[in-house]
């Protein structure tokens, strides 16, 4: 009888628990005998908590893990929560623990359960399926999606292949005999531990939000670049940033911030929340609406007022600037009258527009570089998460390198038509930089504590 037990793995009832607050459904489906499947979920802790049913409108990934003893292929498989209806069955197929909210059936009750049954059935915590055969697994994969689950599940041998077929995602274990799943299922898993499968998840939403993350920083610094050209074209004012400056940003500056976001820890909650719909996107509205309308539009205005202060300076007014582009602002341009009546040498305007192309490319720079922390994190606050990534001080240190190098290092600030500007208007990307961090630090206060709420949705990406 000794000879016969064989345990759960270590880690499985920690997997679980951390299943559970990601908000996946696990279920498990066995070719064994209701009594010894049910004593294997206990063993996993498969019945750990209360008896509340819980709630919400989140798709459920779901995974599984062969584990124990001949003949039992262990699958878990998930479901969409929704609320259900308390009907009860009165048969001896069905067990029913309701107090850890368990329930096991066998496989031949499974082609009798109606669409009511099944609503039922997917509200319950905990769900092991007993005796099935591959039919009666696949069309547990069936009913589970028919509630708009994302549905993935685990087999390792040719029993498994039309239930891993069937799955959205099917997971093929490695194992003898495992070939006819292997052709069936999307993804052959090496190690199928449970721990290992919930892990894997977890890097899976990590490599998402890097994704967003990345995306919404690199977005942000698009506007700023664009508004320049409409002020040219527009309005005729020298251009604030010329295209070889909008190169070495775009080339230099901003790709090695934007790769190092990809490397980002996960945040606090990451394992904490629901997964995410099933046509969720990549690129939403709210991340364009943060990117251009909101992070971009303020490091824009930082760009707008520290151009404008270089020509104030010099009692330049914006009435000067109107249709100066053509005629001025080069070595070969004609005096300039300004409205005060000074007159301005092709030397002097040269070197007035070095300092205001200048200062628009500082502020751009250094306010991504204060702007890049801002977007390590989506909904914990900075200071919860903390400085943890340390290729981002490298990138910081590489962007401010290369902007020093640009400004101020003759020959090279020559090339892209700029000059070292007075010191004050470093203030500008520093102030930015705190507006910055007080604007995401309330849009993040307020994503944790009113998720739902249309106003805040504007603001979550």
């Amino acid at each position: 009888m000794t000879a016969l037990y064989d345990p759960p793995i270590p880690g499985v009832a920690e997997a679980v628990k951390a299943a559970d607050k990601a908000d996946i459904r696990l279920m498990m489906i066995s070719g064994d005998h209701p009594v010894t499947s049910e004593a294997l979920a206990r063993q996993m802790q498969f019945d750990f908590g209360d008896s509340n049913i819980a709630q919400g409108d989140a798709s459920i990934a779901s995974i599984a893990s062969g584990i124990i003893g001949e003949g039992v292929d262990v699958e878990k498989v998930s479901s969409r929560k929704s609320s259900m209806s308390s009907t009860s069955f009165s048969t001896n197929s069905i067990r029913i623990d309701p107090i850890a909210n368990l329930e096991c059936i066998r496989g031949e009750m499974v082609k009798e359960l109606s669409q009511t049954d099944w609503a039922r059935l997917l509200s319950r915590k905990r769900v092991v399926f007993a005796r099935t055969t591959p039919l009666q697994k696949m069309k547990i994969v069936k009913s589970c999606q028919l509630s708009n689950a994302i549905v993935a599940v685990t087999g390792d041998g040719v029993l498994s292949a039309p239930a891993l077929k069937q799955a959205d995602v099917g997971l093929a274990m490695e194992a003898v005999g495992s070939i006819f799943a292997k052709e069936a299922a999307d993804i052959v898993v090496t190690q199928p531990q449970l721990p290992n499968l919930i892990a894997a998840i977890a890097e899976a939403r990590l490599l998402f939000d890097n994704l967003k993350k990345t995306i919404a920083y690199s977005l942000s610094h698009l506007m700023p670049e664009v508004i320049p050209v409409w002020f040219t074209f527009v309005l005729g004012f020298p251009i604030g940033l010329n295209s070889i400056q909008i190169l070495t940003i775009d080339l230099l500056s901003e790709i090695p911030p934007s790769i190092a976001l990809v490397f980002e820890p996960a945040e606090r909650d990451l394992m904490k929340r629901s997964p995410r719909k099933k046509k969720s996107l990549l690129v939403t509205k709210a991340l364009l609406a943060y990117s251009y309308c909101f992070a971009g539009m303020i490091i824009s205005i930082g760009c707008i007022l520290s151009y404008f202060t270089v020509f104030w300076s010099y009692e330049i007014g914006i009435s000067d600037l109107f249709d100066s582009e053509t005629k001025y602002w080069s070595l070969t341009s004609p005096n300039l009258t300004l409205s005060s009546g000074k007159i301005l040498s092709p030397d002097e305007q040269t070197i007035i527009y070095g300092e205001a192309s200048a200062a628009w490319h500082i502020t751009l720079v250094m306010s991504q570089a204060f702007h890049l922390w801002m977007c390590t994190t989506r909904r914990i606050s900075l200071f919860k998460h903390g400085f943890r990534n340390w290729t981002l001080f490298a990138a910081v240190f590489f962007e401010i390198a290369t902007l020093l190098f640009f400004i101020f290092v003759p020959g090279v600030n020559t090339f892209l038509q700029v000059s070292p500007p007075k010191w004050y208007l470093w203030i500008f990307p520093f102030v930015v930089g705190v507006i910055l961090l007080i604007f995401n630090e309330i849009r993040k206060y307020f994503i944790r504590k009113y998720p739902k709420n249309s106003i805040v949705r504007i603001f979550k990406w």
